[in-house]
């Protein structure tokens, strides 16, 4: 793998909240390289530093040591605003709680991205009614949070993640809130955005459809991210 040419890349990277005797390490030592188009699948159980991890790839938190670069780009040079200016422009991140605008409808939550954007961009504003459609939501389009389930709710938080077509896609436990059928279109809709845009999918997850779909999988086991071997069971890695 060209470490230099990666579309990210954690080098050294600790997470430690608190201080004195209160410290807790979420994370030790993460090593990892990811190119333009992998679909990388992170499992672990709770509470091992899944959203530490999350957190740090979408750029929302700082690592206490180490470096992470975004297209070459090392991020923990860049100030607040131009953190926040490059996961805008190339970082879609799904949290398992979809966090949607209760004033919005499921169309205008899936365009936030694009209405907090610095400038209009109409191919976003043409492909989201086409993303909820491939989700299953085609005739949601103009109905509230409120008026959504569970499953709903998470796919059009979904959508917003991808709507902008961003480079990198960081998900937490994205089918946690899907059914089985929910789960067969998210799974399909993310193979179909890495085929035709390219789009790279880090995934915290022990979904089987993304598991299968993995280019590559990982384990994180107490803040330390180990490779997996091709040969073991998926069902092992969903425990």
């Amino acid at each position: 793998m060209d470490e230099q040419n990666a579309l990210l890349r954690m080098v050294k990277v600790h997470r430690r909240y608190g201080a004195g005797d209160k410290v807790v390490h979420a994370l030790y030592d993460i090593d990892l390289c990811v190119e333009a188009g992998e679909m990388v699948a992170v499992c672990g159980p709770s509470g091992h530093g899944n959203t530490a991890l999350v957190n740090l790839l979408g750029l929302l938190d700082l690592p206490s040591a180490g470096r992470i670069y975004v297209q070459g780009v090392d991020t923990c040079t860049l100030t607040e605003r131009q953190r926040q200016r490059l996961r805008s422009e190339h970082i879609g991140i799904v949290f398992q709680h979809p966090a949607l605008l209760p004033a919005l409808t499921a169309l205008e939550n899936t365009l936030l991205p694009v209405l907090l954007g610095p400038h209009v961009d109409r191919s976003a504003i043409e492909f989201a009614p086409e993303l909820l459609a491939r989700l299953g939501l085609a005739v949601q389009l103009h109905k509230h949070p409120d008026e959504l389930d569970a499953s709903q709710r998470q796919r059009v938080a979904i959508a917003r993640a991808l709507v902008l077509r961003p480079a990198l896609v960081v998900a937490d436990e994205p089918a946690s809130r899907l059914d089985s059928g929910s789960e067969r279109m998210v799974a399909d809709l993310f193979s179909a955005c890495q085929r035709e845009h390219g789009t790279t999918f880090i995934m915290a997850t022990r979904d089987q459809r993304q598991l299968l779909r993995a280019s590559r999988t990982l384990q994180l086991s107490e803040g330390r991210l180990l490779s997996v071997p091709a040969d073991t069971p998926r069902r092992a890695l969903r425990a």
